[in-house]
């Protein structure tokens, strides 16, 4: 599994019902200069990680090959892509381990996901919230900075390791490594106006991005993305502004909270608009019907 350092969330609060969820969630102070995600966890002791760096065996280092590779055999999928970050929420959605984290700014659709999964009914799970500066770490779909940090996911093993392990501490100095300049061509690829002033800071900081709301998924989920850069142990130090707390969800809870869920519309045929997600969604149901009449 990838050696990477990821914060745990701090729990204040649980909730053994959807009502007290929503007056949880409600009760959220929400300042102005602050953003607020959410992320639904089956078992409570999971972290916010991205797909790619919770491989085992751990394939992080391929994650260069795995992107071309996806691409060079699909490549109609991603003809309508015009950066990256484009290519690695599609790469998302198709499955593929990626440095992208998704959260939501519905907290009922996170809610939704730490309690769908009967096979975790045993453990407690958890509402993931994270928030985080508006002015800094909040960012767009088109933002110069997560132009940046989405193309790493262009360059090999050992030129980011060799980006990690860089004492220049000017970003004159900085810029002229080889791999940095590898990584400038990858992103004037997209932007051709994109000047050579990459800061270091700015790879390893991860950033809230606000996507295109162009699929399906996308919207019924009101989805969003962190993007994860380096491996923020080996980079320099930077004011932590993004903070993970949670809302426990015990596992007695979990089947009354699933059940008020799907009375609200919660299930996956409206969170996965996609067929197999209703064929599945409706197998699920017949089949709680069935058991409910056995008890």
């Amino acid at each position: 599994m990838a050696l990477r350092k990821f914060i745990g969330a701090r729990e204040i609060g649980s909730a053994l019902s959807i009502e007290e969820a929503v007056t949880f969630f409600d009760g959220l102070a929400r300042p102005a200069d602050k953003f607020m995600v959410f992320r639904g966890h089956a078992d409570t002791s999971w972290y916010s990680v991205p797909s790619l760096f919770r491989t085992d065996p751990d394939i992080s280092g391929d994650e260069s090959q795995l992107v071309r590779e996806l691409v060079s055999r699909y490549p109609h999928e991603f003809t309508s892509d015009v950066s990256m970050f484009d290519r690695l929420v599609r790469m998302q959605h198709f499955g593929l381990p990626t440095r992208m984290l998704d959260v939501t700014r519905n907290p009922l659709v996170a809610l939704y996901f730490a309690v769908v999964d009967g096979e975790y009914d045993g453990k407690d799970g958890s509402v993931v919230i994270t928030t985080g500066s508006v002015e800094d770490r909040r960012k767009y779909f088109d933002s110069d900075a997560v132009s940046c940090v989405a193309n790493l996911a262009n360059l090999t093993a050992s030129e980011r390791r060799s980006i990690e392990a860089s004492a220049a501490t000017t970003i004159k100095d900085f810029n002229k490594l080889a791999a940095v300049d590898r990584l400038y061509q990858f992103i004037r690829s997209e932007k051709r106006y994109f000047r050579k002033v990459i800061k270091k800071i700015d790879l390893f900081r991860p950033y809230f991005v606000i996507p295109k709301m162009n699929n399906r998924r996308l919207i019924a989920q009101s989805g969003a993305f962190i993007i994860h850069g380096l491996d923020q142990a080996s980079g320099p130090s930077y004011t932590r502004t993004i903070t993970n707390t949670k809302l426990t969800i015990p596992a007695t809870a979990k089947g009354r909270i699933r059940r008020s869920l799907h009375q609200l519309g919660y299930d996956d045929s409206t969170l996965f608009p996609e067929i197999d997600r209703a064929s599945r969604q409706l197998v699920r149901h017949f089949s709680d019907l069935k058991t409910a009449l056995t008890l």
